[in-house]
């Protein structure tokens, strides 16, 4: 089967660029009000933003009611006014997850990526270790530990939680020190339809339909005018809504696609030690 357009995460966008499989991205079939519109991120020589998802911080409000619940991630590492089962990402697919530690350590989000020192981040890891009763790997974990009350609080896809909080679970999240990523649209290379493909990938990102995509699910617009045609309710819970988006840090690709192959090591190396 041949592909013209595929949709792909931010740490699978890079290895595909560097192996040559991409075509360019010709935004000369974007108008300009739409290309104005687009956040800057978004905007990438190979591939174009769809929409934003975060790793938030998830609580049980049974656990933690009212404004009772941690609300950074030094909060979540103390265990002692904040006490309960844990859960955190398992960090052997891409190396991520490693960020909530530095976090919890002291490191501002607009420095994590500045040279950061891993070995301080499994530092911090170990002291929350004991606490964490299952490091997550599929997106579907966190929300169902939450409500098998497995866990009082852990980080998880904020669609998840948000599904669960409709549903009227008790459970709720934040974006404060959210890791927020975008997904890609991007074309094959040697793509036989790239004219359609990307016809579609400049309408696709119009403020109209980047909003009627936020209302089918819990993601965030890649066009910055979306928002004018969305309720508040649903505003609210988008990732790059601006007021939730600066609360996060957007997860650097580049120094993934560099680094992850040695965090996993570490990581792997980790998860035996006592």
């Amino acid at each position: 089967m041949e592909w013209d357009i595929v949709y792909i995460a931010g740490g699978i966008f890079m290895p595909l660029l560097k192996q040559g499989l991409l075509e360019k991205i010709d935004y000369s079939y974007f108008d300009k009000k739409t290309l104005d519109e687009l956040y800057p991120e978004a905007k990438r020589t190979y591939a174009v933003g769809s929409f934003y998802f975060s790793v938030v911080m998830a609580y049980s409000t049974e656990a933690f009611p009212g404004d009772s619940y941690p609300k950074t991630w030094a909060e979540f590492w103390d265990v002692k006014r904040f006490p309960g089962p844990r859960t955190l990402q398992d960090m052997s697919s891409d190396g991520g997850g490693w960020e909530f530690a530095l976090l919890a350590d002291g490191v501002p989000k607009d420095k994590l990526y500045d040279n950061p020192d891993i070995g301080r981040a499994f530092r911090k890891l170990t002291e929350i270790k004991p606490h964490v009763v299952k490091w997550w790997r599929q997106g579907q974990q966190p929300p169902q530990m939450l409500v098998d009350k497995e866990i009082v609080a852990g980080s998880a896809y904020n669609g998840r939680i948000e599904r669960l909080k409709e549903q009227g679970a008790p459970v709720d999240y934040h974006w404060n020190g959210g890791k927020l990523y975008l997904e890609y649209v991007c074309i094959p290379k040697g793509a036989k339809h790239y004219e359609n493909a990307m016809k579609f990938i400049a309408w696709h990102t119009r403020a109209d339909k980047q909003a009627a995509f936020a209302r089918a699910y819990t993601n965030g617009p890649v066009n910055s005018k979306a928002f004018e045609e969305l309720p508040e309710s649903i505003v609210r819970r988008a990732p790059s809504y601006p007021p939730n988006k600066e609360k996060q840090f957007f997860i650097n690709q580049d120094w993934y696609a560099d680094n992850a192959a040695r965090v996993i090591e570490r990581w792997n190396k980790w998860t035996l030690e006592k």
